[in-house]
């Protein structure tokens, strides 16, 4: 995983499980923290969100205008 803020490595100093994961991460390089979070259930909801996620916001909303016509 990489930092958002310098593109630095990170570690792992910490985690929540549940139905999802909740990753504490710290940057080797600038020591700045965030935490990231995993789906573990993949279901429909999920691989639709995944999708859409992915995408450019520019295709989807093009997309989602095509469909509204």
């Amino acid at each position: 995983m990489w930092c958002p803020k310098c593109c630095g490595k990170t570690k792992v100093v910490g985690t929540t499980t549940g139905t999802q994961n909740e990753r504490f991460r710290t940057c080797l390089e600038c020591g700045y923290s965030f935490s990231t979070i995993e789906a573990i259930k993949f279901d429909d909801y999920w691989r639709d969100y995944a999708k859409e996620t992915f995408e450019s916001p520019f295709e989807s909303q093009e997309q989602r205008q095509k469909e509204n016509r």
